[in-house]
């Protein structure tokens, strides 16, 4: 359903306020998520947020997920 997936995405934002991390979470689940920011091996030391997806197959639903953002906004606010 549209309007959950909206709902739940809207309140993964709030919580990890990256959308690179936020897709992560969509594709492998918030505990996951929040282990790997627990691991410092995986976040960015100057600003605490995720570097490194350390799965492979989320880290590519995760390029792809932020590939399919970029061109939905040049689509569609492009100016």
């Amino acid at each position: 359903n549209i309007r959950y997936g909206t709902m739940y995405l809207s309140l993964l934002y709030t919580k990890y306020g990256m959308w690179s991390t936020v897709y992560a979470a969509w594709y492998a689940g918030e505990e996951a998520v929040d282990a790997w920011l627990a691991n410092p091996d995986y976040v960015d030391p100057d600003f605490g947020t995720l570097q490194t997806v350390p799965d492979k197959n989320i880290a590519k639903a995760v390029k792809k997920a932020a590939k399919a953002q970029a061109n939905y906004e040049k689509l569609y606010y492009a100016k």
